[in-house]
């Protein structure tokens, strides 16, 4: 994106790639007329907007949306090498990754960086750059790269904003508003009911969030809490199969076909 679109890389051999800052307008007509299907949560926003895009809008521009909005707009041999990532990063985000495509997805990512300085200059051979050649080999350790995302964290983002309260001595206001919220907890169950209001106790409960943190939660199991709204889904038969001989186990059965799905889970302390 930032080779792309921000026409940072001042080589000469980028040129052509610039003068598509001078055809954004038109290309804002491209992903927002586009109709996506249920996987992608959100319709895409301008390319004007990019700057508030979320990790989320990022990942369904990249494997999504980028290489339709950008054909004719792209010169061929630039739309090509960008195909490659889109490529070697939708095989790596695979449920189910053989050995076989493995190779080939590392194969496609040295053929990318190869290509990478050939065509946008020495200046784009970045340590971000460098990184994903070691893609494939976390993924051989760890698995598809969504097992470990950090996208469901990125609310937390918010989370640790509403911690700062001034512009001077950001990373202090952070440090000291969580370990106030990590102790807290533990100096209430110390507050004897008897020497203090209720108005006191509501209120030091309320602070170690003894409340819920959402108004859309449901207890699952005593102290394990699902957290945001379902999403209702027919289950997939391998799923309905692993399910119904889990609940044939604790001697239950299975009568839904239709499950909710959450995406998040608290567990208190």
């Amino acid at each position: 994106m930032t080779v792309k679109f921000e026409g940072k890389n001042k080589n000469k051999k980028v040129k052509t790639i610039k003068s598509i800052l001078l055809q954004i307008a038109a290309l804002d007509k491209r992903p927002t007329s586009i109709r996506v299907p249920d996987v992608i949560s959100q319709k895409p926003r301008t390319l004007e907007d990019r700057a508030h895009w979320k990790a989320t809008e990022f990942r369904a521009w990249l494997l999504h949306f980028s290489v339709p909005v950008l054909m004719e707009i792209l010169p061929p041999p630039y739309q090509q090498h960008y195909s490659l990532m889109v490529t070697a990063m939708s095989l790596l985000v695979s449920e189910k990754i053989s050995h076989k495509v493995l190779s080939d997805a590392e194969k496609i990512i040295d053929l990318f960086c190869k290509e990478l300085g050939t065509l946008y200059g020495e200046k784009a051979m970045t340590m971000n750059a460098h990184q994903l050649r070691h893609f494939v080999y976390f993924v051989r350790l760890y698995g598809p790269l969504w097992v470990y995302s950090c996208f469901g964290f990125e609310n937390m983002n918010g989370c640790l904003t509403s911690l700062i309260h001034g512009t001077r001595h950001n990373a202090e206001q952070v440090a000291f508003a969580l370990s106030v919220l990590r102790n807290l907890p533990s100096l209430v169950t110390k507050l004897n009911p008897s020497l203090n209001s209720s108005s006191v106790m509501k209120f030091t409960k309320r602070l170690s969030c003894e409340h819920s943190s959402s108004a859309l939660s449901f207890e699952c199991q005593p102290g394990y809490f699902f957290l945001g709204k379902p999403k209702s889904e027919h289950l997939k038969p391998e799923h309905r199969e692993a399910l119904s001989t889990f609940f044939a186990c604790q001697g239950m059965f299975l009568l839904a076909n239709k499950v909710d799905l959450y995406y998040r889970l608290k567990m208190r302390r």
